[in-house]
């Protein structure tokens, strides 16, 4: 599970509610859409971005989640929002 590593408690300190968005969506479509959209830009405009130890954190997220459910890929989509935010 997700919120046993370290990396997971890298982002849910320094941004809790993008850490209940991965523990609520990991091993589902919706965390590998979102994983995916805030690595990159989707929106067409610039962003400030995460410091260097969230984004390596979320990037060592993706790659374990990739590892365990290696047939989900991102779908092109942003159906991972969770009340809102």
């Amino acid at each position: 599970m997700a919120e046993d590593k370290q990396y997971f408690q890298t982002v849910a300190k320094a941004y809790p509610a993008l850490g209940e968005k991965i523990q609520f969506f990991w091993g589902h479509q919706e965390l590998v859409d979102l994983l995916f959209e805030l690595q990159h830009d989707t929106r067409g405009h610039t962003r400030q971005g995460f410091p260097f130890d969230v984004l390596t954190a979320l990037y060592e997220l993706e790659l374990k989640h990739k590892e365990l459910y290696p047939k989900l890929d991102y779908s092109g989509g942003s159906k991972w929002q969770l009340n809102g935010r």
